[in-house]
């Protein structure tokens, strides 16, 4: 992953696109609508909570850049398994 300084986001690599990937207050609500839970209190232990918050980082990163993200948070989670 490469960090892109300007936006102050992480850039994360999904076959062969790169996505913006940051926290931000957009990425929380999208995570506790998603979850029904806090992101202060996912667990680090449950990679699902875990993949699901990443999804919701780059999916708010996406929207607040005008990048256009044509992944479900399913399909992210199975692209990002295969990628080695």
């Amino acid at each position: 992953m490469k960090k892109n300084e300007s936006a102050g986001a992480v850039m994360l690599p999904v076959c062969g696109k790169e996505y913006p990937c940051r926290v931000t207050m957009g990425a929380m609500v999208l995570f506790k609508r998603a979850t029904g839970k806090s992101p202060s209190r996912f667990s680090e232990d449950d990679v699902e909570e875990m993949v699901q918050f990443v999804y919701c980082c780059v999916k708010a990163a996406c929207k607040a850049d005008g990048v256009e993200l044509g992944w479900t948070s399913r399909n992210l989670r199975a692209a990002l398994s295969r990628r080695r």
